[in-house]
């Protein structure tokens, strides 16, 4: 359910013209959480991943936001959740190039996109719908990365 949380606030915000209510707040909190207990089921939740699962909340609550200037601080909070995917979500997986390359192309989607001059055209949205997937189908250990996540890497790539 966090993940159809999360997919739902991807399709319908981190736009300037949706409102912060409690609603999205919730979902920005759902997902948060979701972060904190899972998509690394042999890890322990240190201090240091939990800041970053922290980081990233305030992102979220703060910002994709049309009103906030990507300066150092909001920077600083993409790439520490670019840092968190490239140690992470993954247990047993090996990031080898496939992995690695679709963390850097979200990466560089949250650094460009997500705020209100960037349209959300067709291969925009369809970007959302294809992280959404991912989200639903992996970052997981008991998932192998076979040829649709690698896909997403590829399509991630054409719409950056």
């Amino acid at each position: 359910m966090l993940c159809l949380f999360f997919s739902a606030y991807i399709m319908t915000g981190y736009r300037d013209d949706i409102k912060h209510t409690l609603p999205s707040s919730m979902l920005c909190l759902f997902f948060s959480a979701y972060i904190m207990r899972g998509y690394m089921d042999d890890i322990k939740h240190t201090l240091p991943s939990s800041m970053l699962c922290l980081f990233f909340s305030a992102y979220i609550m703060t910002g994709y936001r049309d009103d906030i200037k990507h300066t150092l601080p909001s920077s600083m909070l993409c790439l520490f959740f670019s840092v968190y995917i490239m140690t992470g979500y993954r247990d047993d997986i090996k990031h080898t190039l496939p992995s690695s390359m679709l963390c850097l192309f979200f990466s560089a989607y949250i650094m460009r996109g997500y705020m209100d001059d960037i349209k959300h055209t067709l291969p925009s949205s369809m970007l959302c719908l294809f992280f959404s997937a991912y989200i639903m189908t992996g970052y997981r250990d008991d998932i192998k990365h076979t040829l649709p996540s690698s896909m997403l890497c590829l399509f991630s790539l054409l719409t950056l």
